[in-house]
């Protein structure tokens, strides 16, 4: 126990305000997360869509037609890759850092092709793209959902420790008054 005296209540006063703006600010810091989260799996949640329906209505049809082919004549035409981009940049979130990927694939024309396999490496290859956005996404939900319950935890530690601080500094203030009291009851029976 913390020995009753005022320099101890003013250092618990001092502690009691330092880790109320802490529970405040980290309260603070998990409606951002909570919010942008919120945001980044509205965003996975369209994305996901778009693929679905891109794949259901595209796919079916390109392996239609590319079975058509045969498999060796067709890698031989392929035989020059696409170009592939890939930038990836940092960003920080209330002291979570994420990626965030830019992937460009651009491919030559092959005009030795059909239009109909042309159209099927266009459509595979501008969809690529889209997987990996929506693979960030989901790992950068985790990430953020992780930094959430850290935050969570914390904000429950600050809550008992300004609970504890709380009842350590009514401790302190009643054995001063009771102090005060008796030095009050002891200089009236002196002067009387």
């Amino acid at each position: 126990m913390i020995a009753p005296n005022k320099q101890n209540l003013i250092i618990l006063k001092n502690q009691q305000k330092t880790t109320q703006n802490g529970y405040k600010l980290l309260k603070e810091k998990r409606a951002g997360l909570i919010m942008y989260f919120l945001e980044l799996s509205k965003k996975g949640k369209i994305l996901e869509k778009k693929i679905s329906e891109d794949y259901s209505n595209n796919l079916t049809n390109s392996f239609n037609q590319m079975s058509r082919y045969d498999i060796s004549d067709l890698n031989a035409r392929l035989a020059t890759p696409p170009t592939v981009t890939v930038g990836v940049h940092k960003k920080r979130v209330s002291g979570v850092i994420i990626d965030l990927i830019d992937v460009n694939i651009s491919s030559k024309p092959r005009p030795f092709l059909k239009k109909q396999v042309q159209s099927v490496l266009t459509n595979f290859s501008g969809s690529l793209p889209s997987f990996i956005e929506l693979i960030q996404l989901k790992l950068n939900c985790k990430h953020i959902a992780d930094e959430i319950l850290k935050t969570s935890r914390q904000i429950a530690n600050l809550e008992k420790k300004i609970e504890s601080t709380a009842k350590d500094i009514k401790y302190i203030k009643s054995i001063l008054s009771d102090k005060e009291n008796l030095e009050k009851g002891i200089l009236m029976k002196l002067f009387l």
